[in-house]
């Protein structure tokens, strides 16, 4: 009997448990990152779509310079000026497209896929709906299911055993001890069964103080893991917390530019109306279909934004499973309409 051998197979077991749930963080910290990665892809390929759309208002704005010109209402500098933000749009849609590629290999590499494959997306970037519960359940909810905070208990656990182990390893101890086998002068003959049984008892005397200062340490190391739990508990509610706030700022931005679209759309529609007609140069029309592209541009962001809050929000809270079936219900939903 030894108790701190019991102690001993009790920490090597709380060792593997806490090796398990770091396997768990790893993968689960993969996920995330492919599904940011994911969503940044989809939001490239969104703005690929803003660029071409915007491509084609610069080619036509540059036709009707060009027949402005011939007709002899505009001048030579409105062609230009025209000329100039066709070639603005093309290397903007280049730009676009490269960054498409770009984040396609990471995502690729991520899925463990060859570099030079191609990925066939079916879906779009929407504008989830929040499933999760409000901040201070999600808070909660995120101190009971995150890893990290298991790990820092199990952590604890840890200490609190090799703590038990260090205390009795000056208690004494009993071994049953047991010897049986064939003896005699020759492998093979000769030779006679013999045994032995006993009992071992070991009582430590005196050991110069190195338990109780070992005990000492590990103790310490006990308050030590119980700070470390603290803070982990504290930086997963700011993580909760600071996903929530990044989900509110997107959406006033998403707001706040689906509004500057509507505005900046008729106001383009005007100018262009007003430079057809021979009451303005296109400098008016250029300067409204800059303002129309970046506002697209902040909402396509602000929506990117959104919805990498949402991904964070369920790393955060630790209940991935809520946004995947949400994701799926608003894929499913959007495929049935089209």
């Amino acid at each position: 009997y030894d108790r701190s051998r019991h102690w001993t197979v009790r920490s090597r077991e709380i060792e593997e448990t806490i090796s398990e749930l770091k396997a768990d963080s790893e993968r689960r910290a993969v996920t995330v990152l492919t599904s940011a990665t994911y969503i940044q892809l989809l939001e490239a390929r969104e703005a690929t779509r803003v660029s071409r759309s915007d491509l084609e208002v610069a080619q036509r704005l540059m036709e009707l310079a060009s027949d402005q010109e011939r007709a002899g209402i505009a001048a030579g500098v409105d062609v230009t000026r025209a000329q100039t933000r066709l070639a603005e749009r093309e290397l903007q849609l280049e730009q676009d497209r490269e960054k498409v590629r770009t984040t396609q290999r990471r995502l690729l590499r991520l899925t463990g896929l060859p570099l030079t494959g191609e990925l066939l997306l079916q879906d779009d970037l929407l504008h989830l709906p929040n499933p999760f519960p409000p901040v201070d359940e999600a808070v909660a909810l995120a101190k009971q299911n995150r890893v990290e905070i298991k790990v820092a208990e199990e952590e604890i656990a840890l200490a609190e055993s090799r703590f038990d182990k260090t205390r009795t390893e000056d208690d004494p101890t009993l071994d049953f001890v047991a010897d049986a086998g064939l003896a005699g002068n020759t492998p093979f003959s000769n030779s006679t069964f013999i045994h032995n049984v006993g009992l071992s008892l070991n009582i430590p005397l005196y050991d110069g103080g190195l338990t109780r200062e070992q005990s000492k340490a590990a103790e310490s190391r006990i308050e030590q893991a119980r700070l470390e739990r603290e803070d982990v508990e504290i930086q997963v509610e700011e993580d909760v917390r600071e996903a929530y706030s990044l989900l509110e700022t997107s959406e006033r931005s998403m707001s706040t530019a689906e509004q500057s679209i509507r505005l900046a759309s008729e106001e383009l529609e005007m100018a262009r109306d007003r430079f057809a007609a021979g009451l303005t140069n296109n400098v008016e029309v250029l300067a409204a279909e800059a303002a129309f592209t970046r506002a697209n541009y902040n909402r396509l962001d602000a929506l990117g934004n959104y919805d990498l809050g949402l991904i964070r929000l369920a790393a955060a809270s630790g209940q991935p499973e809520l946004l995947l079936e949400t994701f799926r219900q608003a894929s499913n939903t959007e495929r049935n309409d089209q």
